[in-house]
């Protein structure tokens, strides 16, 4: 069975695509790691890396085998960490997903209330799309996240936390008049971009002029003068300009959930989904 170093070592080549930085990296010596490397391909009886005079990069195996090591690692890693902050009298961890959208409005808030109930936990952001926080969550990389509804996957729970208005955002001279909006790709903002072409069909004729994977993003291009942008309210207040620009309020709202996995049944938890459903009527 392959130890802990040895995923290390997979994610390190992984990275840095060449077996004496990736040594480097984890402080040992080239010589063992290609030992490590070597021994472990022959028990899993697969070829984890193609060798070159290039460097080294993963084969199907051992692309499928880095992601399973990267959450092994993340495991192990979160483990020690726990164990050290136990013997510091840390409490313990919690990992939290959020989108844009749901920063300041939901999760500060959020981070407030469960920091005063609980200052000795230690919590853990990470900052994604609806669509990513609803996998990690799933795959049990994230504890909960702050994400868009509807929730797609099984086994997840969900409670209400706010919703806000849809607003597009144009330039007030006129110019952006029947021009395209700035996209979103869809797999970043399948909400959005659905219930728009739902609630606005055929607003959308023209090829888009550019694409955003975030609101600020799409307010930035907007600005720049490639068409007007549909952005949450709340997206609005935090990164707006007025140079020249105006909003609209749309005929749509987006909604912000808290979702965990409902079978986890963890104090820590628990504890956080009690803070939220205390304050989510001030959020």
């Amino acid at each position: 069975m392959a130890a802990i170093l040895d995923y290390q070592c997979v994610l390190a080549i992984r990275q840095e695509g060449n077996f004496a930085r990736a040594a480097a990296t984890i402080g040992i010596s080239q010589p063992a790691l290609t030992a490590r490397i070597r021994r472990l391909e022959e028990e899993l009886d697969v070829r984890l890396f193609e060798r070159g005079r290039h460097g080294a990069r993963l084969t199907a195996a051992g692309s499928a085998f880095s992601e399973a090591a990267e959450r092994i690692v993340s495991i192990a890693e979160e483990a020690e960490s726990a164990a050290k902050g136990a013997e510091r009298g840390i409490g313990q961890s919690v990992r939290i997903g959020f989108t844009q959208i749901s920063a300041r409005t939901c999760l500060l808030p959020i981070l407030h209330a469960f920091r005063d109930a609980h200052p000795l936990v230690r919590v853990q952001l990470r900052e994604t799309t609806t669509v990513r926080l609803e996998a990690l969550v799933a795959e049990d990389r994230l504890d909960v996240a702050l994400l868009h509804p509807p929730v797609h996957r099984d086994g997840l729970a969900e409670l209400h936390l706010r919703s806000c208005p849809i607003l597009q955002v144009e330039n007030d001279d006129a110019s952006d008049e029947g021009r395209p909006l700035v996209e979103y790709p869809r797999s970043d903002a399948p909400v959005l971009i659905s219930e728009y072409n739902r609630r606005y069909p055929g607003a959308q004729l023209a090829p888009p002029a550019a694409e955003a994977d975030t609101a600020f993003g799409a307010l930035l291009l907007s600005e720049a003068g490639y068409g007007p942008c549909v952005v949450a309210e709340d997206s609005w207040r935090q990164v707006e300009s007025s140079n020249g620009r105006f909003a609209r309020t749309l005929d749509m709202e987006i909604h912000t959930s808290l979702v965990w996995r409902n079978m986890d049944r963890r104090e820590i938890v628990r504890n956080l989904i009690a803070v939220c459903k205390r304050i989510r009527r001030q959020i």
